[in-house]
């Protein structure tokens, strides 16, 4: 991936099928060792497979495979973060190309997980040891060697394993296939990934965790492996929201579809750091007090990416509100379906939308890292706000617009487009184009205007309002000048009426200006915030984001 997030043409020369990845843990001595298998479908004449990974670890070896056949030594190339390896011939367009990479080192360690990328080597309150991996920001590159970009992955699934101490217990992605306890008292565990999966969602957690489980039925009424990993001196407390995590997966079900990774499990893994939606393997930090309107927004947000992130995936992290976005307002929808209308509108005036700043458009056309567009450019280990809050605020703004049928249809075949399909394996990657073409399907309107201003403009449209005793008169001002035909809603006299807007130049309405009030419950996203007390005070119990990620570590 080159430094502004664009598919370097050399990579772009060959699909990756399939990832095994075998590994020593050593907690002692912060030190990984062993091999990557990477399986490629050469897209066009290939002689070179162009990976990624990080300089601090070391390539010792790398070999050609074949099945029947001895292994071949490659030459390679390891500088610069990539890893360039000189097959022993080129290969034609539709070859399955395979090489194993042995490597070893001391992998790059997280200062602030999970927004700055590495490794998390911790202990428990009782002395043990407890790793951790979250990679969003860096790359899967920082502890082992992939195509490091959004818009490939692997289509055959991965199979990990990995040797840590024996008191340890490894969870991973995937599903449990195998414990061997080896000679020297080391235990090897071994994963697999049946579906397609982002690298940077790839993990491990190794601690001396205790499996919590919990029986749960999908939609479609198959059971899902469901589990709680959790800390022995935890348990108690993880014990009582259990059943909280099991109401979480239903309503995401209820209003998204089917969970996706049902053929591999559901699990929540207690993590040395606040949270990361690792597929199949969500990360949930100590926060149990981490509290919204009295429900667990953090494990909630993570849980919503598997729909979000990891099924319907950003081709390209310009994209990154596509995730974000979509995970931040799953919590508003969960305060509303717990408290009702008026805690939806609140959650969103309170915790949502005055984390705004317009520092840069929601989804430029532009490519962008990771880095650039999910990340503070002063602080680089904070995150930016944007993607999650005003990603949130521009979903609210379109139910609004759409209205409730067209708006929850929509979040449906955005996950699921055949509206038939019941099977999670409906991994793709996703646009902002594509997700406003959906748009237009469903509601059979052309939205354009409504995504050129909310996606492609860094400010927000200004609603102009004069008021005289005789009549309201109301246009929009949208940044660059661009159409804006968004209704208006007005209560006058206890009545509502939603009102039409020209692309350009204003509305009129014949009333005592002064007695309307305009758009009452702030559905529409603009250049001004409503004052967060005339929605209520239910979330006034909440803990903040600082809060819960001290109290996660």
């Amino acid at each position: 991936m080159s430094d502004d997030g664009r598919l370097r043409e050399t990579q772009a020369s060959f699909d990756v099928r399939w990832y095994d990845i075998d590994l020593q843990i050593d907690p002692a001595c912060h030190r990984i060792e062993g091999r990557v298998i990477v399986r490629a479908l050469a897209q066009r004449p290939l002689a070179q497979l162009d990976l990624d990974l990080d300089s601090r670890l070391t390539v010792k070896a790398v070999t050609g495979e074949r099945a029947g056949a001895d292994a071949i030594p490659l030459q390679f190339l390891h500088e610069g973060g990539r890893l360039l390896i000189q097959l022993q011939e080129t290969v034609d367009t539709g070859a399955m190309v395979s090489v194993a990479v042995y490597y070893e080192g001391q992998p790059k360690v997280s200062s602030n997980p999970p927004f700055d990328g590495g490794f998390v080597w911790a202990h428990t309150k009782a002395g043990a040891d407890w790793v951790g991996v979250c990679v969003q920001s860096g790359g899967a590159q920082l502890w082992w060697p992939c195509k490091a970009h959004p818009s490939d992955k692997p289509e055959d699934g991965m199979s990990l394993s990995f040797t840590a101490p024996g008191a340890l217990v490894v969870v991973s992605n995937g599903r449990l296939d195998s414990v061997d306890l080896l000679a020297d008292g080391q235990r090897r565990w071994r994963w697999t990934v049946s579906y397609p999966i982002n690298s940077y969602n790839v993990t491990l957690y190794a601690a001396p965790y205790v499996e919590l489980s919990a029986e749960y039925f999908g939609l479609d009424g198959q059971q899902i492996p469901f589990s709680f990993f959790v800390l022995p001196e935890d348990s108690h407390d993880a014990g009582r929201v259990l059943p909280e995590l099991v109401k979480h997966l239903s309503f995401l079900e209820e209003t998204f579809g089917p969970y996706p990774f049902r053929g591999d499990k559901f699990a929540v893994v207690m993590s040395p750091y606040i949270g990361m939606e690792h597929q199949s393997a969500i990360a949930y930090g100590r926060a149990f007090d981490a509290r919204i309107m009295g429900f667990l927004w953090i494990a909630l947000h993570e849980a919503a990416h598997e729909w979000w992130g990891n099924m319907v995936a950003a081709e390209n992290w310009r994209d990154f509100w596509l995730h974000e976005g979509f995970a931040k307002y799953t919590e508003a929808l969960y305060a509303g379906h717990l408290h009702g209308q008026n805690a939806y509108h609140e959650y969103l005036a309170r915790f949502v939308r005055p984390q705004i700043k317009n520092d840069m458009s929601l989804a430029p056309r532009e490519s962008h890292s990771i880095e650039s567009i999910a990340f503070d450019k002063i602080d680089p280990t904070r995150a930016r706000r944007d993607p999650y809050a005003k990603g949130a605020m521009v979903l609210h703004t379109l139910r609004y617009l759409l209205g409730e049928d067209a708006f929850f249809e929509l979040l449906r075949r955005h996950a699921y487009p055949d509206a038939g399909e019941r099977d999670g394996r409906r991994v793709r990657l996703e646009s902002s184009d594509g997700f406003a073409r959906r748009a237009k399907d469903v509601c059979g309107v052309d939205l354009t205007w409504f995504f050129e201003v909310y996606l492609r403009q860094k400010e927000l449209p200004r609603l102009c309002i004069d008021r005289s005793l005789t009549e309201l008169r109301l246009w929009w001002e949208a940044p660059s000048g661009l159409p804006f035909p968004m209704p208006v809603e007005l209560e006058i006299n206890g009545s509502r009426q939603r009102v039409s807007m020209p692309e350009f130049g204003e509305t009129v309405i014949a009333t005592n200006g002064r007695n309307a009030v305009v758009d009452p419950d702030w559905w529409i996203l603009r250049d001004d915030a409503p004052d967060p007390d005339c929605f209520g005070t239910l979330g006034l119990q909440a803990v903040s984001l600082d809060d819960a990620i001290k109290s996660g570590r």
